[in-house]
């Protein structure tokens, strides 16, 4: 497989998954690809789980049988606008609580100013303007750009890249074929809603996901720092992490841990045993932020340090830490 021409090619032909149509158009090319990669039509599953919203996420592999379970999403998100603009400066936690002092700010200066015009206006009054002044700042400054989808999506991408890039290898390894199942996630930049109905569709079918070792692919395509992110108590045992943490400390990998489901919030949230691995920059603060994450600067994505991410992680998952990752 020509992994950079594949990677060229989803960028090109489906850069936006944002519609249901546009969506399930590349759900069927995502089906067709992995076919490609060496698994049987049988082995890929395309199934509507439906929970707050229509999901359908797309199972490659045996998720009963399998001891791992690698993840990604391959919906695209909509405008996050200007609230991330100052993530580079500042860092994302800092930018988020500087668009809610400013929008604050702004609801009071308008509410100052309405009582200086109108003085005569009663305290509930103007507690109700300044609510509706609120309301209207956040629907049209989140909200409607939420609803129009992002139209560069590189780095959005990288985790699903990431997936892709190990399909052949697992395909033509038959023991690490029976250990590693994929799942790709439907409207996983609304709030993780794919993986959640993935749980709870597991739970009614009985599948035991407690046990299972959960890698979740997310915005490898830029930024500076390898990084293992998990949702889990300082001190509570997570087999993935101390496994991978484990295994690329073996392999001299430099990465970073971070303990954070506040401002990291990924799929990796609705499972025990899970981790989120993905790449992080600093801010001039040197607090951490994605680089143009649901932006349409959007547009870089290192295609060889997937390849190599995704190379390593076979390695691990076939219990050769320390083998040649080429």
């Amino acid at each position: 497989m020509n992994f950079n021409g594949v990677c060229d090619y989803i960028n090109k032909k489906f850069p936006i998954r944002f519609k249901r149509t546009q969506k399930d158009a590349f759900a069927v090319y995502l089906s067709r690809l992995f076919t490609h990669c060496g698994y049987e039509e049988g082995d890929i599953s395309i199934i509507k789980m439906n929970d707050s919203v229509e999901n359908n996420n797309i199972i490659i592999g045996d998720l009963e049988k399998a001891e791992y379970i690698v993840t990604s999403h391959y919906d695209t998100p909509g405008k996050i606008g200007f609230l991330l603009a100052g993530a580079k400066y500042i860092g994302k936690a800092l930018s988020w609580l500087v668009v809610f002092l400013l929008i604050l700010a702004l609801a009071l200066t308008f509410v100052i100013v309405l009582t200086n015009n109108v003085p005569d206006l009663n305290y509930i009054t103007k507690f109700l303007y300044c609510f509706g002044w609120l309301v209207a700042l956040v629907v049209f400054g989140f909200v409607i750009p939420a609803l129009c989808a992002n139209k560069n999506n590189h780095n959005t991408s990288s985790g699903l890249f990431t997936v892709i890039s190990m399909a052949e290898k697992i395909a033509a390894d038959k023991e690490l074929k029976d250990k590693v199942c994929f799942i790709l996630f439907d409207n996983s930049e609304w709030g993780s809603l794919g993986a959640s109905a993935l749980v709870k569709w597991c739970k009614k079918k009985a599948y035991n996901l407690s046990n299972k070792k959960v890698i979740c692919l997310e915005y490898l395509g830029n930024g500076e720092e390898l990084t293992l992110c998990t949702s889990d108590k300082k001190n509570a045992v997570n087999l993935t992490l101390d496994e991978l943490s484990s295994a690329f400390t073996e392999m001299d990998v430099q990465y970073s841990k971070l303990n954070s489901s506040t401002f990291f919030i990924g799929d990796n949230t609705q499972f025990k045993n899970s981790v989120m691995i993905t790449k992080l920059s600093r801010s001039r603060l040197k607090t951490l932020y994605i680089p143009f994450l649901a932006t349409n600067k959007d547009t870089v994505c290192d295609y060889d340090s997937l390849k190599e991410l995704g190379a390593k992680l076979c390695n691990i998952l076939a219990g050769k830490a320390s083998a040649d990752c080429e």
